[in-house]
């Protein structure tokens, strides 16, 4: 499947990534971070206990996976080369400071997605890697959802295993913004260590000491200055938790939810697995632009003109649908469960996102879904389902 959006994606990335190289050239290695600057980035130690004991096991010459997850800023966009990305920075760096141990790095990020699709897929593609430190960056991409999916997301991470450290990091927007305020107080209620890209350089933009173009290709993502420095204060806090006492054993179970836990056990049922009771005029379809620039490698999708409903059977309390629906698409799109709508989604409803929440908190059994877009006379761009994910 090849389709002018993607292509526009595709290319828009492209010559991002010339400007990633053309605009670092000069200004890699004449923007340098002061203390002051470092400082500001740091906004938590949290507990380092969890950090202590995977450094403890890095020391030892073990094998260590760090795991990051995000959007497309972690995915590595849009630096000029992988090993600019500010994921492959911070791995080195692991090497670097434990050279006995076998570092591996797991990037699970994908462009344009945030805390609710990666509650989804949080387990099959990232957890069941075995990971032993994680990042999680999402500050710029959750301004469509709200805290639960993202507590739930940190919730899971941290329930899989005693020893799993992890850090939040928060990126920043040309003009200041990001979801950081409400992201911190998550993290601050379990006690983990936070990073701020926007706390080191927001105040040098506002006063002119750093323009935007020394540190962004565009609106939010860096340059390869803007990965190194995101590097730099990452690995300036790992600096400070292998100095850090840590303060206790951590404790085997969780405080109750901050805003609420329902995505936490959440599971992702791709393309390739979901069995259609009726699927007349949609196509099983391999795309030809796999993560991190896509949602999925596989879709659903629908041929032509058709305006006939998917529908499948499902088990749970919830769901949410990950579709492919274009920002330009003016045509309504119903989601059903059990024969009624749930969601009737619009450009004026959902004009940025592609995953929505269709219902919550139904009596926990099997359940109807169907999927349907009623066609206008507009513009007819493509549109498909990459799969469900299911709330037990």
């Amino acid at each position: 499947m090849k389709t002018a959006s993607v292509m526009k994606r595709r290319d828009l990335l492209a010559i991002a990534a010339i400007l990633a190289t053309t605009t670092s050239l000069g200004a890699a290695e004449t923007v340098q971070l002061s203390d002051t600057v470092i400082r500001r980035s740091q906004l938590s130690l949290g507990d380092p206990a969890r950090f202590k004991r995977v450094f403890d096991r890095a020391k030892r010459g073990e094998t260590i996976r760090i795991g990051f997850i995000g959007g497309s800023i972690t995915a590595g966009a849009i630096a000029s080369a992988p090993a600019n990305g500010y994921a492959a920075r911070v791995s080195d760096w692991w090497r670097k400071t434990f050279p006995k141990a076998r570092i591996e790095m797991v990037n699970a990020a994908i462009g344009g997605t945030g805390s609710l699709y990666g509650s989804l897929r949080v387990e099959q593609d990232f957890l069941s890697h075995d990971l032993d430190a994680v990042i999680i960056e999402f500050a710029v991409n959750d301004a469509w959802t709200d805290q639960e999916p993202f507590e739930s997301l940190v919730r899971h991470v941290l329930a899989s295993s005693l020893d799993i450290a992890v850090m939040l990091l928060f990126m920043v927007y040309d003009h200041g913004g990001n979801e950081q305020e409400w992201q911190q107080k998550i993290g601050a209620y379990y006690d983990l260590p936070m990073v701020s890209f926007r706390d080191a350089v927001w105040p040098e933009l506002q006063s002119g000491r750093l323009k935007v173009k020394d540190i962004l290709v565009d609106i939010v993502h860096p340059n390869d200055t803007g990965h190194r420095i995101t590097a730099e204060l990452v690995t300036t806090q790992l600096d400070s938790l292998r100095n850090a006492e840590a303060i206790g054993a951590s404790s085997p179970a969780l405080p109750s939810p901050l805003y609420g836990n329902r995505f936490q056990n959440a599971h992702w049922i791709g393309a390739t697995r979901l069995k259609p009771q009726n699927s007349n005029g949609w196509t099983l379809t391999r795309t030809d632009d796999p993560p991190p620039h896509a949602l999925g490698p596989d879709i659903w999708l629908t041929e032509p003109g058709v305006e006939t409903p998917l529908s499948l059977d499902w088990q749970g309390t919830g769901l949410v649908a990950v579709m492919w629906l274009e920002n330009g698409d003016t045509n309504p799109v119903t989601l059903e469960i059990d024969g009624k709508p749930a969601q009737i989604i619009t450009t004026q409803t959902q004009p940025r996102r592609n995953v929505v929440t269709v219902a919550l908190d139904l009596p926990k059994g099997k359940h109807s879904f169907s999927i349907n877009r009623k066609l206008g006379i507009d513009a007819r761009p493509p549109f498909g389902l990459y799969g469900i994910g299911i709330i037990p």
